[in-house]
């Protein structure tokens, strides 16, 4: 269940996100929403996995990033620049969702 929440948000974001450029991403306040969300329960999904299945944090790459990331996302959220987040979607959700597959 955990490993297909990451699988299904995570394709949700990158889903919401399409083609937009960063600029396009940024003006889009209501797509950010979406994203930021799905990266939310990914985060989320991931921490609770690694709990569940302390070994799983060596098959995923930067598993305690994306949970930090997740964190300041919750907690910190006034923090959060779109352009980052365009980037986490474009460079770092695909390979997250490479290694959850594989899973």
């Amino acid at each position: 269940m955990l490993l297909q929440d990451i699988l299904d948000h995570g394709e949700r974001a990158a889903e919401h996100m399409g083609a937009r450029s960063k600029v396009e991403y940024r003006a889009d306040w209501l797509r950010r929403d979406a994203v930021e969300r799905c990266l939310i329960v990914v985060g989320e999904a991931l921490n609770q996995a690694r709990q569940q299945w302390p070994d799983l944090t060596g098959r995923i790459t930067s598993a305690q990033r994306i949970v930090d990331f997740r964190n300041i996302m919750v907690h910190g959220y006034a923090m959060i620049e779109p352009e980052v987040v365009w980037d986490i979607v474009r460079v770092h959700l695909p390979i997250l969702l490479a290694e959850a597959r594989t899973l």
